[in-house]
């Protein structure tokens, strides 16, 4: 072998592996159908907010192509994910206000929990999927 062969050969890196990939993408469609279905039969009650519900059928409708994208490794899921990483700070920032101003309320129309857990679990998305990009077709 010759020094300058070793120079010329790309690099290549390990595969890594996808089972969080999978088990997310399983786990999002069903999600997103739930999320489809609550907004839906939430869009019938009155709320002084109904940003929430608009957040969470576009979450909805955004989580099952990502499912099947993540399922099927393809690339355009980058996109998505950082859409949803997008929709998901959205609607922490609605729900923190809502919070806000029913602070001293009874009862948990005013938590922001889910939404601070969700944008977490999508933070920790992104740099997942960033890093298997290549593995991506």
């Amino acid at each position: 072998m010759e020094p300058n062969s070793v120079l010329q050969e790309p690099a290549t890196e390990r595969a890594r592996p996808y089972r969080w990939g999978y088990f997310q993408g399983a786990l999002l469609i069903p999600l997103s159908l739930v999320m489809i279905l609550g907004a839906l039969a939430d869009a019938f009650v009155y709320h002084r907010n109904p940003y929430v519900n608009i957040l969470m059928l576009l979450m909805g409708l955004t989580g099952i192509p990502l499912g099947i994208f993540i399922l099927r490794k393809k690339k355009a899921l980058l996109f998505l994910v950082y859409c949803m990483f997008g929709l998901a700070l959205l609607q922490c920032a609605v729900q923190l206000w809502t919070a806000i101003a029913n602070f001293a309320d009874q009862g948990d129309k005013g938590s922001a929990i889910f939404e601070a857990e969700w944008l977490l679990f999508w933070l920790i998305s992104l740099p997942y999927y960033r890093k298997r990009r290549h593995q991506l077709s």
